[in-house]
């Protein structure tokens, strides 16, 4: 920034040549969908088992919508987009208990301010992927938010599915999913007739 110039206002988007922040970027995001949160279309990151059965789930290809939770970031939303059907490993349960685990998005964002993350290397920097399917295993029972899991209050990232595993279990079915995705920006149609008056 040049010396003289006071920096208590941003903006977006000015042309000539003025520089712009990834703040800006997701501020934008957050007014224009009233900070709205979730997937984008009813299809979008729908979690399923594989094809065949087996120790993991697949994650559809879509968009979500994700609220900032680091600090500082809370009018700011991300977007994270899976672009081609994703598959993650479910660890088996044991002979003892069952277990549910979170299918969750969550942005790791390293730049934030208070991020947890480290950043990537040098060279890894502009094409890391920054948003990731997770795996949050042994979550309390009738989770529905990611945030709501002791030790993630302030975890960015949405939940998508939770799986609610029998004990002695290595095979992940339909039944055993629990669909937690909402659409940040419901479509809604409303119809208003006019009565004329007797």
């Amino acid at each position: 920034r040049k010396e003289g110039y006071l920096m208590a206002i941003d903006r977006w988007f000015i042309g000539g040549g003025a520089e712009h922040t990834p703040e800006s970027a997701r501020r934008l995001v957050y007014a224009s969908t009233n900070g709205a949160e979730g997937v984008g279309g009813v299809n979008d990151l729908l979690v399923r088992p594989l094809a065949v059965p087996g120790q993991g789930v697949r994650v559809a290809i879509g968009s979500a919508l994700i609220r900032s939770r680091y600090v500082g970031g809370e009018t700011q939303t991300y977007m994270g987009t899976v672009y081609q059907e994703e598959t993650v490993a479910i660890t088996p349960t044991g002979s003892q208990t069952g277990r549910s685990d979170l299918v969750v998005m969550r942005v790791e964002d390293p730049f934030a301010a208070g991020s947890p993350y480290a950043p990537p290397k040098p060279d890894e920097i502009a094409l890391a992927p920054y948003v990731y399917i997770r795996v949050i295993s042994g979550v309390p029972a009738n989770t529905t938010k990611l945030q709501s899991v002791p030790g993630h209050a302030n975890d960015t990232g949405l939940a998508l599915a939770r799986i609610d595993l029998p004990k002695s279990t290595g095979t992940v079915t339909t039944a055993q999913l629990v669909d937690l995705r909402s659409a940040a920006q419901p479509r809604r149609s409303e119809v208003v007739y006019a009565r004329p008056r007797i």
